[in-house]
């Protein structure tokens, strides 16, 4: 009996632990056309993932999913992170990849008008790295 207990105790942490840690990787946030504050962190966490693609590599499920309640004619993602972040957008229209450069200093700057709908936003690594970054966005 004793060492039933002793198993269950390292599957029962692992367990929360993993969930845990599955809970605070993703952000889910709707906004409103005048939406404060402003600017708004959406997550924060490691960059790159398993998956290879043209944005670099990219984790398996998004950083933050956002919920535009109406069109927002200004508003902009920000990234700012080591390494060389990339930032792909899945959203009304379609998916768009945007890559750092040698000038950016690990801030990519993300402009426009936004169409009402749910954004999906992964953030990734040019070069296949995994670094700190911060997601906001500010309008």
């Amino acid at each position: 009996m004793k060492l039933n207990r002793w198993i269950a105790v390292p599957i029962l942490v692992a367990t929360g632990l993993a969930a845990l840690g599955s809970a605070t990787t993703q952000a889910q946030v709707v906004l409103q056309p005048n939406f404060q504050p402003n600017p708004q962190t959406l997550s924060s966490g490691v960059s790159g993932g398993s998956g290879g693609t043209e944005c670099g590599t990219l984790p398996a499920a998004p950083s933050a999913v956002v919920q535009l309640a109406a069109d927002i004619t200004s508003m902009r993602f920000i990234v700012q992170g080591d390494g060389q972040p990339t930032l792909m957008i899945q959203g009304p229209q379609g998916k768009s990849c945007i890559l750092s450069d040698n000038l950016s200093g690990g801030v990519l700057e993300v402009p426009g008008y936004w169409e009402q709908g749910t954004y999906s936003l992964y953030v990734g690594d040019r070069a296949g790295g995994s670094h700190n970054y911060t997601l906001s966005v500010s309008r």
